[in-house]
């Protein structure tokens, strides 16, 4: 039925209703009003949606409509028109799109799509290239930049800032992929094609970690840049004091550090990965760095928190430490934010500093750094079964070649133990009277080792907690271990 050009009601029933000249209204529902361009071509109906009706009013509407049924009168398609009109548009952006443009426009959609955790990291994308890449090779189109600009870009900053210039690079390189990635999608739908977008097994980026970059470039160096962590000695006040922290942040820090896992596993953590009955916490591939899931041992007291959360879960949401904003997991800082609270002392020291850079403890060296030292300074575990319950890849090839499982019974042991050193609460060892070192000074070392090797047995066992409960120093530990039956 046929409108007047001047009514400014619409319906809001569901239906169809023509307003002439081709033009229709599409009514789904009362907030869901778009305008059609309906027509016939060689006695075939068809239709194209010109666009909502809040975006687009009545008067512009009939103007769109009247644009495309010129476009019929001289005997064209109007769906075909359109698209020839869009990919011209669009060969002619990239025709004078920088590779500065299209960062900028990657880390946008990347936003919108909310790729990232936190504001924080698309800040340190737009810093890092503005300073380092686009000076250089910034006004190039993606298209044209070569290996060569590629290490133009890295090799002044490659051995003076590793961690930077890796970052730099991998941001080239997904820079360069997303455009070649367009490129090829408008190949497949554009008769003219890019002069570069040629097949993707033939295409090499130029910012890929690969020969050519190793031989110019050499090995990226090593960082020595430690996460300031706790003192492993000084981890059972630590957690006592962390225990008295109200909150859920305070309890998803508490948890990280039982498990030792990354902040964003712990965060983005849901109740469906728990199983209470295997005692397992299977963290998703999403969440992992090697983007693998990876299933975790769950000690006696990580299941106790998580019970509590359980118990004290207020939101319908899945997850299982949820933000105060309903429906949202924790916010990237949370955790910082409750040890920086720990930490603060009128005297301007942390009160749990690093002891080797003397800075405050942060999140990540507590609860993964501060396990590393005290399971290879506490206890004869092997490195590589410290490095797979870190999630951490085994650097040795060999060794990782012959790896078939995750040695998960023996990791569950380790997070048994670490769960019953943490348990310690105030009563801390000091280097000097750590139980489980040899005494350098010690008068009869071969005592002293024999009780070295005689506490790492204890700690193996179940009740390790109970037993060195008590332990305080090398005395104490010669006296329990007399009542304690273990195998020489």
């Amino acid at each position: 039925m046929a409108r007047e050009a001047a009514k400014t009601e619409f319906p809001t029933a569901p239906g169809r209703y023509g307003y002439g000249g081709c033009l229709w209204l599409q009514v789904r529902h009362a907030e869901n009003r778009s305008w059609l361009f309906r027509y016939r071509r060689n006695g075939r109906s068809h239709e194209m949606g010109l666009g909502t009706l809040d975006a687009l009013p009545f008067k512009e509407a009939t103007k769109e409509a009247a644009r495309w049924r010129e476009v019929l009168q001289r005997g064209g398609d109007p769906l075909e028109e359109r698209k020839r009109i869009a990919a011209e548009a669009e060969e002619r952006r990239a025709r004078e799109e920088t590779l500065e443009v299209l960062s900028e426009r990657l880390i946008s959609n990347w936003e919108k799509e909310e790729r990232w955790d936190s504001p924080r990291t698309s800040a340190q994308w737009r810093s890092s290239l503005k300073a380092y890449a686009h000076p250089k090779i910034g006004k190039k189109l993606p298209e044209d930049v070569t290996v060569g600009d590629v290490v133009a870009v890295l090799k002044p900053i490659w051995k003076r800032i590793p961690t930077t210039a890796g970052r730099v690079r991998g941001r080239l390189e997904e820079i360069l992929e997303y455009g070649h990635a367009e490129r090829q999608l408008r190949e497949a739908d554009n008769p003219v094609k890019a002069d570069w977008a040629t097949p993707a097994s033939d295409w090499v980026n130029p910012a890929h970690w690969g020969v050519r970059l190793k031989i110019l470039l050499g090995e990226l160096p090593r960082s020595d840049k430690h996460w300031p962590a706790v003192a492993w000695v000084q981890m059972g006040p630590f957690m006592e004091h962390l225990r008295s922290v109200q909150g859920v942040s305070a309890r998803a820090l508490e948890f990280a550090v039982l498990t030792v896992s990354r902040s964003r596993a712990v965060r983005k953590s849901t109740w469906d990965e728990i199983d209470f009955e295997e005692r397992t916490w299977t963290v998703t591939e999403d969440n992992m760095k090697v983007k693998k899931p990876f299933k975790i041992p769950l000690s006696e007291p990580a299941l106790a928190l998580l019970r509590r959360q359980l118990e004290s879960r207020a939101d319908g949401s899945g997850w299982i430490f949820p933000s105060p904003r309903k429906g949202t997991p924790l916010s990237d800082m949370a955790l910082s934010e409750v040890l920086r609270g720990m930490n603060h002392q009128e005297n301007g020291r942390p009160r749990y500093p690093d002891p080797d850079s003397g800075k405050g403890a942060v999140p990540h060296g507590t609860a993964r750094s501060s396990f590393a030292d005290w399971a290879r300074d506490a206890t004869d575990f092997p490195d590589d079964l410290i490095e797979t319950a870190l999630a951490h890849k085994i650097k040795n090839k060999v060794k990782a070649a012959y790896r078939r499982g995750d040695a998960f019974e023996m990791r569950r042991l380790l997070m048994d133990q670490w769960a019953a050193f943490l348990a310690r609460g105030q009563r801390p060892w000091t280097p000097a009277e750590l139980p489980f070192q040899t005494a350098t000074n010690s008068r009869n070392s071969a005592e002293e080792s024999m009780l070295v090797r005689l506490l790492q047995q204890v700690l193996r066992r179940p009740d390790s907690g109970s037993i060195l409960a008590g332990v305080v120093n090398a005395n104490d530990a010669r006296g329990i271990l007399g009542s304690v039956e273990i195998s020489t």
